[in-house]
This record gives structure tokens, sequence and C-alpha cells, in this order.
């Protein structure tokens, strides 16, 4: 959606292995941006007004299927069953890869140190679980409200024998998605850390090596 009325009211870098929450008010957007080339973003959301509703990967697969693009929506628990975020802007040119796998999904959960041995015998390594709950402590959140994610840029499938898988994802230097707030909300972002370290599952998630997120807040006056 192109908005002749909005005004950038934040502009800066989430660098690579970290994490950061970032407020946004009902209307205004948030844009995540690829600066480098391939960087997998992993977003839990929570409301503002209430931080036991947040974004459900479960509901939103239910009503939205498992990869989102422009037009999507992203939603919150079930019970409270409420529009989050939409997705306004997708520039990834996404091309079907094995098995319809697409960008932007809510199949492969969050990395954690656990996989990184498990699959790369590397011990200490940063993880998306341990920057998103560093990122949300000063809300009084802890690392047990953290949650599964919606997973920008990330081209992940299931095979056949139901495992799922990751390919290396359409998106390019430059793409970007952004999202509108339809609630007042915390939108936690991760980097992702998964290098080649991390083993073949992991190893295609960036590209080979972690990078930094550009993000950008709108407000939108029109």
């Amino acid at each position: 959606m192109k908005d002749k009325f909005m005004a950038k009211i934040l502009d800066e870098i989430i660098p690579a292995r970290t994490a950061k929450a970032y407020e946004l008010r009902r209307g205004q957007s948030i844009r995540v941006i690829e600066v480098e080339g391939l960087q997998v973003a992993d977003l839990n959301i929570y409301s503002s007004e209430d931080h036991a509703e947040h974004f459900s990967a479960a509901a939103t697969r239910r009503l939205q299927g498992i990869y989102l693009s422009t037009g999507g929506e992203l939603w919150s628990n079930p019970g409270r069953d409420r529009v989050m975020l939409r997705i306004i802007e997708d520039t990834v040119a996404h091309s079907p890869g094995r098995r319809g796998t697409h960008g932007h999904s809510m199949i492969f959960p969050r990395c954690t140190e656990f996989l990184y041995r498990l699959w790369g015998n590397t011990e200490g390594h940063p993880s998306c679980q341990d920057s998103l709950a560093r990122s949300i402590a000063s809300y009084g959140l802890t690392a047990d409200d953290t949650h599964d994610s919606f997973t920008l840029f990330q081209k992940a499938g299931v095979d056949e024998d139901g495992r799922q898988f990751v390919e290396e994802s359409d998106a390019k230097q430059g793409d970007y998605v952004e999202f509108l707030a339809e609630m007042d909300c915390i939108v936690n972002i991760s980097a992702c850390p998964a290098d080649d370290s991390a083993g073949p599952t992991l190893a295609t998630t960036n590209g080979g090596y972690p990078k930094p997120l550009g993000i950008h807040i709108y407000e939108h006056t029109g």
C-alpha cells in the first residue's frame, strides 16, 4: 500500500544476532528491511494493553494458511481472536519451491541453543529464543513469554515424510515487508543468528551468515 501521507518516525538497524522490541500504536506501520541481503527475521507480537494476548502461529495458520504475503493477517491467540498486524506491502519476488514452499512462513520454530547443540554440535551459540527473551525483559516479560514466531523471509516446507525443511529464500538486498498495526502492540524482532555452524538444516537460513535488519516505523496521517 502506497500512502503519500506517511511520515517516517524511526529509522534504525537491528544488529546481526540480536533482537529489539518496538511499540506500535494502532494505525502506525513497521517495515522490516533486508539491508545487506538474505536475513531471516523472527517476530513475536503482544497486545500493549494485555501481554497475555499475543500472536498465535497456529490460529493464523488456521485462518490464513502457512505462508503470508500482502493482505495477510496475523491473529492473536485463541480466545482473543483479533487481528494484530496486517501485511500492507511485500516486495519479495516469491517463486514456489519444492512442495510449494514460499517465503514468510509459520512452519519452522524459532531457533534455540538446544537446536545448535543438537544439529551443529555447537555450544553457546546465540539463538532467537534468547535474543527475543532479552529484548522483552524491560516489559516485565520472561523467556517463558516468548512464543512461536512469524518467520519473515524464511522459505520452509514440509517433506513427504512430514518433516520440516528449509530452502534458500527468494529475498534479496533491499526487499522488505511492511505491517500495519490493527491494535496497540509490541513487535519483538530477532535478526536470526543461524549460520553455517548450525548444520545443514539451518545453514541456508541466512545465506550462510547472519546480517543486520533495517527497521522503519511510519505514522499514517491520511
